[in-house]
């Protein structure tokens, strides 16, 4: 510590995460692979995704705090019907609303009124944003959350057979 209780900075204190966050950082809006970016701090790809989301919470190919996969995501819509007979959302529907009242605040964030209504929507709802220890099939929502975001399985399900496979974290 340096006069005053500031902290002294060195290049040798940098992490591994911190180097790599500095140079796409530095490359903003240009296109960087894992590959390139691991050649560029001294790492394998491999170290390098490990260590990079663990320090902070993303993958290297997120930018400005937002995942690659939200990049994405933005264009898709809120709501998409599966195979014509079911509704897909991320989070779920308020019970009560007809599919076409529901709030894209409620298709994203819902949860506790969500999971414990028994209403009928006329169709099943699959939607994820609350990770279950197993997949939820009930009569009128499947939840396939389990939880891959945390290291946990990846949960993926067929809606028409209403099967749902797994693989670990």
């Amino acid at each position: 510590m340096a006069a005053g209780g500031a902290r002294v900075y060195s290049r040798a204190m940098e992490t591994l995460p911190h180097r790599a966050r500095a140079y796409l950082d530095a490359l903003r809006g240009e296109r960087v692979t894992l590959d390139e970016l691991a050649r560029a701090v001294g790492a394998s790809p491999f170290h390098l995704q490990r260590r990079f989301k663990r320090a902070f919470g993303l993958s290297p190919g997120a930018r400005d705090g937002e995942p690659a996969v939200g990049r994405v995501a933005s264009h898709l819509p809120v709501v998409a019907p599966v195979a014509g007979r079911d509704e897909q959302c991320h989070a779920g529907l308020r019970p009560g609303l007809p599919l076409e009242q529901q709030r894209e605040e409620d298709l994203l964030w819902i949860r506790e009124e969500f999971l414990a209504s028994d209403y009928d929507w006329g169709k099943t709802v699959v939607f994820g944003h609350t990770p279950r220890t197993r997949p939820l099939l009930a009569p009128n929502r499947i939840g396939i959350a389990t939880g891959a975001v945390y290291g946990r399985q990846l949960t993926c399900g067929y809606v028409l057979s209403r099967r749902c496979w797994r693989a670990p974290g």
